[in-house]
């Protein structure tokens, strides 16, 4: 997680600095092989690092997690899991629609 919310900031020219003392904040999971046979395991389509961040959000408890991404196959995926699911771009009144 904190990978790609680094890199899409850096990607799109923003300052990293604010969301790395938010990320301080978050429970992030360690990738062992467990967690890699857990996200190898999942039934629903989904890619790879999606599959883990599923398979660590499934750790952390459907009920206590909220899913937050912008790909549709992995909102699928997470709402089969019963997850709450918010793409942050077409939830956030204050985007436009991309075309």
């Amino acid at each position: 997680m904190k990978v790609e919310v680094l890199r899409v900031l850096k990607n799109g020219g923003h300052d990293t600095t604010g969301a790395e003392n938010l990320i301080r904040r978050f429970a992030l999971i360690s990738l062992d092989d467990e967690l890699a046979d857990e996200a190898v395991a999942l039934r629903e389509p989904c890619g790879g690092a999606d599959s883990l961040h599923l398979a660590s959000a499934l750790r952390l408890g459907v009920a206590d997690t909220i899913i937050a991404t912008h790909d549709a196959q992995m909102a699928r995926a997470a709402q089969q899991l019963g997850f709450i699911v918010v793409d942050p771009v077409t939830d956030d009144p204050r985007h436009q629609p991309v075309i």
